[in-house]
């Protein structure tokens, strides 16, 4: 089904709904103000979800406690480390992220440490 944001498709003057395409569709209905239309979809493949407040903090933690963990030892990251949450470790893009992010700054104090010496 259509919705409200749909009325404009014609003149090209409308936005796609991120949902509208998703397994559990959109919860707002008839009633979304953003595009149903499917031609919409390769558009919202594009756009990205932002995460929750509350996932974003967790994250914000965790690297917090790792970058604490790196610079007493810099080798002693663990992408495999059990200690990871679910959330990280199930997902490959978020993995790949908390991996680049911590071995940047596992190579920045071990640049540190060898000028100190």
């Amino acid at each position: 089904p259509t919705s409200i944001g749909s009325v404009e498709h014609g003149t090209q003057a409308c936005r796609p709904c991120a949902f509208a395409t998703s397994l559990s569709g959109c919860s707002a209905g008839v009633r979304c103000r953003f595009c149903h239309f499917k031609d919409h979809q390769w558009l919202c493949k594009k756009i990205r979800i932002r995460p929750c407040k509350g996932k974003r903090d967790r994250y914000r933690r965790l690297v917090g406690r790792l970058i604490a963990k790196l610079d007493e030892d810099p080798n002693s990251f663990d992408p495999n480390d059990d200690d990871l949450p679910p959330s990280i470790r199930c997902d490959p893009q978020m993995l790949a992220k908390l991996s680049m992010r911590m071995s940047r700054h596992a190579e920045e104090v071990r640049m540190k440490q060898e000028r100190d010496t």
